[in-house]
């Protein structure tokens, strides 16, 4: 059964590689990718004046201030491109099967349906660590020449918490990858799963979610300025995790002391990761008693 597993995994990651969808989406996130990595400006370049003389205000030191701009940047490539291309995962890994007509053959064999879908979920989830782990890399290559010197008394605190943020930006992924296979099990029409896989995430957007938020919040007589909806919903979750990269308490910040800044973290990332497990236990459960077909 565990065989049967990697060989569906293998299976599906081949799969996905060849898809011209997957193809052309992975394009576009390098492609923006390549974007962000061109505009990330080097240390001491005027673009950060301003910031840093309300940093140095604060007592912050100019190596925690570029080693935070750092950090902040990747988060963004693997968590808001990255979001995007766990949704087209997630709607690709059914879709695929399904048009082909290869779905209702690995159906009818003797697999069990639970064998499928963990062999699925594991192919994908290697396809996006696979994403993250060609972008950290790439995005570590081009920073260490393009900074040259400049990263070199950066790079320690830098590397201590790259792994803290690429985890927690890959469970942020696989909630919009998991969110999006749901949807793709319960729809089966492509267009309508991505088109409304899609819209799920603008929800979930910081500025859009805080403006429901906020008149949800006055609508029942509470708190516009910090709403209470908005630690439930993942990018605000996410905001209370990291919080800004100058914040005295932020993960993002070498000043701050990583260990305490993970604990008072931990019941969001906690918060998150359930998000994550309970949409992958629904559409388990969608995949096992629907015709999926």
């Amino acid at each position: 059964m565990v065989r049967n597993v990697f060989v569906i995994a293998g299976n599906e990651f081949g799969n996905l590689a060849r898809s011209k969808l997957m193809l052309i989406t992975g394009a576009i996130y390098f492609l923006l990718f390549a974007k962000c990595l061109i505009e990330l400006r080097p240390p001491g370049d005027e673009a950060y004046t301003q910031t840093l003389f309300y940093y140095h205000m604060l007592g912050g030191k100019d190596s925690d201030y570029y080693t935070g701009i750092m950090l902040v940047n990747i988060m963004h490539v693997l968590t808001f491109y990255g979001s995007f291309l766990g949704i087209i995962l997630g709607v690709c890994t059914v879709a695929i099967e399904r048009y082909g007509n290869t779905l209702n053959t690995l159906v009818v064999k003797p697999l069990y349906r639970d064998t499928i879908i963990n062999g699925k979920l594991l192919g994908c989830s290697m396809f996006i660590l696979s994403v993250f782990v060609v972008t950290i890399l790439a995005y570590t290559g081009y920073i260490t020449i393009a900074w040259g010197e400049a990263f070199s008394p950066l790079a320690g605190e830098y590397l201590i918490r790259l792994p803290i943020v690429a985890l927690i930006s890959l469970i942020y992924v696989l909630m919009f990858f998991s969110a999006a296979l749901l949807i793709s099990l319960l729809f089966t029409d492509l267009a309508f799963a991505l088109i409304l896989s899609t819209i799920f995430k603008f929800f979930m957007i910081d500025s859009l979610s805080g403006e429901i938020s906020g008149k949800l919040s006055g609508l029942l007589g509470w708190s516009v300025v910090n709403p209470p909806f908005l630690e439930y919903i993942p990018d605000g979750i996410m905001s209370s995790i990291f919080k800004g990269p100058v914040q005295a308490d932020s993960i993002l910040n070498p000043a701050s002391d990583l260990l305490s800044t993970l604990c008072a973290a931990l019941p969001n990332i906690v918060k998150l990761a359930t998000y994550v497990l309970v949409v992958i236990v629904v559409s388990y459960i969608a995949f096992l008693r629907r015709d999926v077909t």
